[in-house]
């Protein structure tokens, strides 16, 4: 019994707790009078009333006192840590707008109006506008859990598209400049003052809703649409190029119409949607290089790259799509410094990459390199019939820009060699002699990186089995030579076919070839068990071998790193060689035991 009137006790007491906290969040409304006469030099017991905003519990009271005088008194919870405004605008927007702002902080209330120039907080200023604002009417008090923003404007009629804004918790204009912070939320609405009737205002509906779901359904479904297609249909050659090819251009149709509605949008509203904007942007243009022939003889082009690119970007135009012999634009921009330059390419030094020089007929005043959005934007106009079809793309070390007085252009730090089709619109990524390289690739990486290692692994832990091991061992190098052997030669065409700089990928290929061969050497001077040199010529074989094994490896990865295969390919000879070392490693811990 006395554990039940202890439940119900407490029972009661949480009752009462949330009734009063109830009643609390309910100390204005409109079904109540309001009273501030002892406070405000005018009649606030029989304003009209109205809720304004029902997401912040703004509730609005007015009433005309005179023919040309009307009274304001905007409720808000008491809980606002922030400034509150009322903004009378003639369409709607923020921006032409003049609006009434009123804080409390530390104990102190604060009343100012505001002229809204523009969405950042330097075009806000205190102390201006188109409101004629009584003398001594404006005030700010804070009376049972709520704040009361008071003010009396001097009219026949106020504009009827309110704006009411709450600042971001815990911020407040300060002396001297009282600059306003953006408001952490905002709502436009439209009042009837005979009628008191107010309407939440969601202006261009309609174009947003457009705005959006074209954007979604172009660029957000059927572009990944298209992609899966692509990715994974190639086994319904050609019907997957087809499917994917109309499928994207669909997206990208409908996506433009998307962009097209954005900024219209734009345009008509005065919201502060810079990242979106940019965003949206960097999507139509990324990856894509715009041009047009601007007359008969007259080509306009940009060139995108993103924003955050601290180096310079490149295009190049090839006859036969190298580095060595072509014409380039460069642009770069450093301290807030744009600088464009025509570079003609001729070595892969940089002291044979002359600035100023070239074989493109650039207009006068045609180029131009601007930050913008995000992303940076390489202009200009080329004179020509035609342009060269070979464009190769470039970006620099990162942080690294020609300087004055010879502008000389440090090697790149990636390119990319493509072919366009100026009528269709159609790149193409060229990789040149793609089936040379993996051959270079596969010969080298099997002969000397895979059964080296294994003819290597048979010597030295399968001796028990004389002589079967060394004629496993003698059969399975020279195959592995021989193969390695026409992986170098594939090499050595590639260098002369390519103007790419690999010196060091060529001078440790020619190192490991110079090794194998003495190995081979070895083997034909090799000196019967029983002689006294035998030792000597064991530690040469075995240390030259090791020696070749440390500098295959390491090539292999660096002609992988080199060849941008990807990373599948190091993954794959990664886990090749990791295999071959644990078995090493178990058969040396096996050899150790046993001794």
């Amino acid at each position: 019994m006395k554990g039940t009137c202890c439940f119900i006790l407490l029972i009661t007491i949480t009752s009462l707790g949330l009734l009063s906290s109830f009643v609390n969040s309910q100390t204005d409304s409109c079904s109540l009078n309001l009273n501030l006469n002892a406070v405000v030099p005018f009649n606030t017991s029989s304003l009209h009333c109205l809720a304004a905003w029902d997401a912040e519990g703004f509730i609005l009271r007015y009433e005309q006192s005179s023919s040309n005088v009307w009274s304001f008194v905007l409720s808000a919870p008491g809980d606002t840590n922030s400034y509150i405004a009322i903004g009378f605008s003639s369409n709607g927007k923020m921006v032409g707008s003049s609006a009434v702002v009123g804080w409390s902080s530390n104990g102190t209330g604060v009343v100012k109006q505001y002229y809204l120039g523009g969405t950042s907080p330097r075009l806000v200023e205190p102390d201006k506008g188109n409101l004629e604002l009584l003398p001594n009417s404006s005030s700010i008090i804070a009376q049972s859990s709520r704040l009361y923003l008071t003010f009396q404007l001097e009219t026949n009629l106020p504009l009827s598209r309110l704006i009411y804004s709450v600042g971001p918790d815990g911020i407040f204009p300060a002396a001297p400049n009282y600059i306003l912070t953006q408001h952490r939320n905002k709502v436009s609405t439209s009042v009837n003052y005979n009628t008191g009737r107010t309407v939440l205002q969601t202006p261009y509906k309609t174009l947003k809703r457009s705005h959006g779901i074209l954007n979604m359904l172009g660029w957000g479904i059927l572009l990944i649409i298209g992609t899966i297609i692509a990715r994974h249909l190639k086994q319904w050659d050609p019907v997957w190029f087809y499917l994917h090819a109309v499928i994207q251009s669909l997206g990208f149709g409908v996506g433009l119409a998307g962009v097209i509605c954005g900024f219209i949008l734009n345009d008509k509203l005065d919201a502060d949607v810079s990242a979106h904007k940019g965003l949206g942007i960097s999507i139509l243009v990324l990856g894509c290089l715009q041009y047009e022939q601007s007359s008969s003889n007259v080509w306009s082009f940009v060139l995108s790259a993103p924003g955050d690119t601290n180096s310079y970007i490149a295009i190049g135009f090839s006859s036969n799509g190298k580095m060595v012999g072509s014409s380039a634009v460069v642009g770069w921009s450093s301290n807030g410094t744009g600088v464009v330059k025509q570079y003609y390419l001729g070595g892969t030094s940089p002291r044979l990459v002359e600035p100023d020089k070239g074989n493109l007929e650039l207009l006068p005043n045609s180029s131009s390199i601007i930050a913008q959005s995000s992303r940076l934007y390489l202009t200009f106009q080329l004179e020509t019939n035609l342009p060269l079809s070979r464009l190769i793309y470039s970006v620099g070390p990162d942080g690294i820009f020609p300087a004055a007085p010879n502008y000389i252009l440090t090697q790149h730090r990636n390119k990319v060699s493509t072919s366009v089709n100026y009528n269709t619109g159609r790149t193409v990524l060229q990789t040149p002699y793609k089936t040379l390289k993996r051959s270079h690739g596969i010969l080298n990486m099997l002969g000397w990186g895979i059964l080296l290692i294994i003819g290597t692994i048979i010597a030295r832990h399968l001796k028990q089995w004389d002589p079967v091991w060394f004629y496993l061992h003698a059969v399975i190098q020279s195959l592995g030579f021989g193969v390695g052997l026409a992986g170098v030669i594939c090499g050595f065409i590639l260098n002369d076919k390519l103007d790419a700089d690999v010196s060091a990928h060529k001078g440790l290929g020619i190192s490991i070839l110079v090794l194998g061969c003495l190995q081979v050497m070895a083997l034909l001077a090799r000196p019967d068990k029983e002689s006294k040199i035998r030792k000597y010529w064991n530690w040469y074989h075995h240390t030259l071998g090791r020696i070749l094994i440390i500098f295959v490896v390491a090539n292999i990865f660096y002609g992988i790193h080199l060849g941008e295969s990807g990373k599948g390919w190091a993954a794959g000879y990664a886990a090749v060689v990791t295999i071959m070392f644990v078995v090493a490693l178990l058969l040396e811990l096996k050899m150790w035991c046993r001794k």
